[in-house]
C-alpha cells in the first residue's frame, strides 16, 4: 500500500504507520465523518480490522448499492412517505 503523509493508519492493514504491531480499529479512521449514528459504521471497522489483522479474505462486494448521502440532490423520504414538518418536532425549533 502507498502511505499517505496525512494518514495515521495504513486501510490495507489497520496498521499504525511507523509503529510495528499497534493496530487501530476505531472511528478514528474514517475518511469523513459519517451523515448519522456513528455506532453501526463503527462496529464494522472492528470487523473489518480483524479480517485484516487475521489475514482473512475479504467478501465479494455486493455491487452499486444506493445510500443516503446529503446534498446530493437525493429524495428526504421513500416514494410515497408523507412529508414531515420537522420544524415542529422540537420546540422551539426554526
Amino acid at each position: 500500500s502507498v502511505e499517505d503523509p496525512m494518514a495515521v493508519v495504513d486501510p490495507e492493514t489497520m496498521q499504525v504507520w511507523g509503529i510495528e504491531g499497534l493496530y487501530i480499529a476505531d472511528a478514528g479512521v474514517f475518511p469523513s465523518v459519517t451523515n448519522g449514528n456513528i455506532y453501526a459504521p463503527t462496529m464494522m471497522v472492528g470487523e473489518k480490522a480483524a479480517d485484516l489483522i487475521a489475514g482473512r479474505s475479504p467478501l465479494p462486494p455486493l455491487g452499486d448499492v444506493a445510500f443516503y448521502r446529503a446534498g446530493q440532490n437525493m429524495p428526504l423520504y421513500a416514494e410515497g412517505e408523507a412529508v414531515r414538518d420537522h420544524t415542529q418536532a422540537t420546540k422551539g425549533a426554526h
